[in-house]
Formats: C-alpha cells, structure tokens, sequence
C-alpha cells in the first residue's frame, strides 16, 4: 500500500464510518418500536410470526389472527412497556385483565367491549384508537375481533374449524392471513381514512351513535359505514329507518340480529342500494323479506338463520344474481326435503 501523509485518516475516517453505522441502526430500531412496539424484535415474537397456519381452517384464532392484529395495530401504545391507561394487549391474560377503563373485551358481547367501542369512532374523535395517528385497523380486522369476541370466552389453542359458525369469518381470515389475495379496496382504505364527508351525513351518524346504535366509518370518502343494532334493543324501527335516510347510500354492513323483527319492520332495506352484507338471523321474518331483497344489486350474503324463510322464499332470493351466500340454517327452508 502507498504511504499516506496522514497516518491516521484511515483509522479516523473507519471509526466515524462504523459510528455512523450504529447510529443509523439505532434510528431504525428506534423507529420500529415507535410504529410496532418495543418487543417488535423479540424471538418470541419473530417466532409467532414465521410460524403461519397451512390453511385458514387450521390457524389458531387467538395465536395467528387476534394476536397479531393486535400486536400490529396497538402494541406501540399497549405493548410490554408501554401501557397506555394501564392496558396491555400482549397476551389473552392482559386482555382479560384491561385497564384504567375496565376490560378490554366483554366476552360475548362486542358492542360492550371498550377495545370495540374505540376502534369504531370517527377518527377525529380524541378517544379513537389506534391514536396519535397511527393507521387505522382495515375493515376485515376490525370485522374478526369483533366476531372473535361475539363468540363467548376467548380461548387459546382453538382453531377456526373449531367454531361452528367459522363460515361467517372464513373469508375475511383467508384475506388476513394472505390465502385470499382479492381483498376489496374499500377494507384498506387508510389513504381515505382522514377525509372529511359531507357534514350532515357524519350528523346522521352521530344521532344513530346517541340512540345506542353502533356505527363503524369503513370509509370517508366516499363514505361507507357498517351498521350494528344490539340484540334485544327494543329500537323503534320506523324511527331508526327516518334516521338512515341520509345514509341509504352509505350503509355497505348491516346487522339487526335477535331484534324480533318481521318483514312489516323492514320495507326500509329495499333502499339500501349499496348493501352487501345483511344479517337478520334469529327474527320472525318470513318469506315477505324476498320482496326487500330481491332488487338489491350489491348484497352478496344474506344471513336468515333461525327465521321463518321457507323455500318458496330462498326461491326469490335466488332471482337476484349478486347474492351468492344465503344461510338459513334451522328454518322452515332447511327443514323442507
């Protein structure tokens, strides 16, 4: 090697290369754990995350999906060394354990649960979570943690083909877990997620929110929400159909479940033009239903489960060629040879 005439530029100039190396791995870890968590890195952790089901079937609902949803979207604020309001999301024991504001989930009962209740605010709203504006959870994890908790005592170590009504959740844990890649652009909709709609129909909601009605913003603009009327609410149905009037285009999900309502409360949903997804399991609806249905060119799947629908009703059903999903389990229909 040539001599230089300073001796120790090399040396100098390699110490300051290997400082600023440091430094820049300690920016991105810093950054990981500002985004991710702190225990991002851990084994146990990297380890959860190389270690994916073969199917949706087989994936343990807690450990592959809740988990990591949760890990992803709330361990930065709720993490192993962050607790915010004393909440720790890392394992199902914390989880049941909750925080300053009680427990995190109400099994059996999302609409009561606080982790569902935040998720599902407006995204101005202080108390909106994830917070600090961090990117919000997409339609479809939003959907399995509800779902997860609708299910009673969480557990671990049980699959999904476990649970006998996994077909409601089926699809959107394929698309979680990256076995369905044909996710519809309005369940990642975070680019639109700070867009402001038209005032009078984020008024519209908030009235629904007042009168206990759960509604979740899938999207702003345009907007798109996902109604939720809790079981036995003795909800005035011809109030609640005047209140969705701005919203009739709006309104994607909607679920009236254990409601006792009949297809005479119901005239409203032939409205809906933009509906998707219905559920109107265990109300005493009959046949009469068909004739809201049957016009809607975007629902796809349509749960009657534990109602009075016959065949002569699915029949009808069946005339619109956008449904591709009707459950109708203990029914007249599923009952007729």
């Amino acid at each position: 090697f040539k001599k230089t005439k300073y001796p120790n530029f090399h040396l100098s100039f390699s110490i300051q290369l290997l400082g600023l190396f440091a430094l820049v791995l300690e920016a991105g870890h810093q950054g990981g754990s500002l985004t991710h968590g702190t225990d991002y890195l851990s084994v146990s952790r990297i380890q959860q995350e190389i270690s994916k089901p073969a199917s949706a079937d087989s994936a343990l609902v807690f450990e592959h999906v809740v988990l990591p949803i949760l890990r992803k979207r709330c361990a930065s604020c709720h993490g192993a060394t962050k607790q915010k309001g004393a909440l720790s999301l890392i394992s199902l024991t914390q989880i049941l354990k909750g925080g300053e504001s009680g427990p995190a989930i109400v099994p059996g009962k999302p609409t009561e649960s606080e982790i569902i209740k935040r998720i599902s605010l407006d995204p101005a709203h202080e108390d909106f979570m994830p917070a600090e504006g961090k990117t919000p959870l997409t339609k479809s994890e939003a959907a399995i943690l509800y779902w997860w908790i609708s299910q009673g005592k969480p557990l671990e170590g049980k699959k999904l083909a476990d649970y006998s009504n996994q077909i409601e959740i089926n699809q959107e844990v394929q698309q979680y877990l990256g076995f369905n890649k044909s996710e519809n652009s309005i369940m990642n909709s975070s680019a639109d997620a700070r867009a402001v709609p038209d005032p009078k129909k984020l008024d519209a909601v908030d009235n629904l929110r007042k009168n206990s009605v759960m509604v979740r913003i899938l999207q702003h603009t345009p907007l798109r929400i996902d109604i939720t009327i809790p079981p036995n609410s003795n909800l005035n149905m011809e109030h609640f159909s005047k209140a969705i009037e701005p919203l009739e285009n709006e309104i994607i999900w909607l679920k009236l479940s254990e409601n006792n309502l009949n297809e005479g409360n119901l005239t409203f949903l032939a409205r809906l033009t933009n509906l998707q997804k219905l559920r109107l399991e265990k109300n005493p609806i009959g046949d009469g239903i068909s004739a809201h249905l049957k016009n809607l060119r975007n629902l796809e799947a349509i749960n009657l489960n534990e109602t009075r629908i016959t065949k002569n009703g699915l029949m009808t059903l069946r005339q619109n060629s956008a449904v591709k999903r009707i459950y109708h389990w203990q029914t007249p229909a599923s009952l007729q040879p």
